[in-house]
């Protein structure tokens, strides 16, 4: 995975300079590095914002396709990046993106579909039957763990459906109100909070998902640190506690560590959506439309973005941060 973690910092350094060190320089990189594949995810991730950087709309869909056939979560960021078009009034662009996202799809999954389709399904039925169970992290095994699995499968969805429906209209509305580009990174942010928070799972390595939003979006550092530290509580506290647990000890230090994780991060997570939705990209945006796809109805709304000037101090790329961290009940 390290070859991927590289990619990831490399390109968040071409977009946003020295900012990047707060991808680079976070613990989750080390603790997290060998769990599953989810700094594979996070690089495709990343390059389908470069992309977007870069104006190339249509890229940035294959790129989040891909992300998505790998875990699910950069499919939802393709809704913004459609309404980013739609409010761009390039109709034919936001209907492109959509075309482009759905036969990436059906192009890479093709193959599995008709060489094992149930062993293709099967991830998607796990991911759907999966309950909230001790292995889980989440607010659901630790504050609703009477809700049947049949109510909890009934439930998240319509709470993620309501969450991604806010963030999506308050991008709408905010790019209406400060007559400016539709917020994408801002919203794919918020999205991917609200995601982590309902989910029925929140497994440790998830933090490195959320890790490149603190470096393109214009949030103090205090932010990233206050995250990491209840990341930490509960990683050192978890998997201390499950040791205990084979000793006969349920309550102890560790177990108060994980809670205090648990929470803190659920916490953190409603506050950083309303953050992230407040925030300003982390450079200066500039139009320059070379997408392959429609480049030339590209309007000044699309954004290519020129890295941020390095300075000394990490924090003081939140000087110019509007809003943000002025009230911990709206962001």
């Amino acid at each position: 995975m390290v070859p991927f973690s590289l990619l990831t910092t490399w390109l968040l350094f071409r977009m946003v300079g020295w900012r990047a060190l707060l991808y680079a320089l976070a613990p989750p990189l080390i603790w997290y590095s060998f769990h599953n594949w989810d700094l594979l995810v996070v690089a495709a991730t990343v390059m389908a914002f470069y992309a977007w950087w870069k104006g190339r709309i249509a890229t940035t869909a294959i790129l989040l396709v891909i992300g998505g056939c790998l875990k699910l979560w950069p499919l939802f960021f393709l809704a913004p990046l459609a309404l980013s078009r739609l409010h761009a009034d390039d109709r034919g662009d936001a209907v492109r993106v959509t075309l482009t996202a759905v036969g990436s799809f059906m192009l890479i999954n093709a193959w599995f579909v008709i060489l094992n389709f149930k062993g293709w399904w099967a991830s998607y039925q796990f991911q759907a039957l999966r309950d909230a169970d001790i292995t889980s992290n989440s607010i659901w095994y630790w504050a609703f763990r009477s809700l049947d699995d049949q109510t909890l499968n009934r439930i998240v969805p319509i709470l993620l459906a309501l969450s991604f429906t806010a963030a999506l209209a308050y991008g709408w509305r905010r790019a209406n109100q400060a007559e400016e580009a539709y917020p994408f990174l801002q919203v794919s942010a918020a999205i991917l909070c609200a995601f982590l928070l309902f989910n029925k799972a929140h497994s440790p390595q998830y933090a490195l998902w959320l890790l490149p939003f603190f470096v393109l979006l214009q949030v103090r550092w205090t932010w990233w640190a206050g995250y990491l530290a209840f990341d930490a509580a509960l990683y050192v506290g978890l998997f201390r506690w499950y040791y205990d647990r084979a000793f006969g000890v349920d309550f102890g230090p560790a177990k108060v560590a994980m809670l205090a994780g648990v929470w803190g991060r659920a916490i953190m997570l409603v506050l950083l959506f309303f953050v992230f939705l407040r925030s300003r990209p982390a450079m200066e945006i500039e139009p320059e439309p070379d997408d392959v796809a429609g480049a030339e109805s590209r309007s000044e709304q699309v954004d290519t973005v020129t890295p941020a000037q390095p300075g000394p101090d990490l924090a003081a790329g939140a000087a110019t941060e509007t809003g943000v961290g002025s009230s911990s009940t709206s962001g």
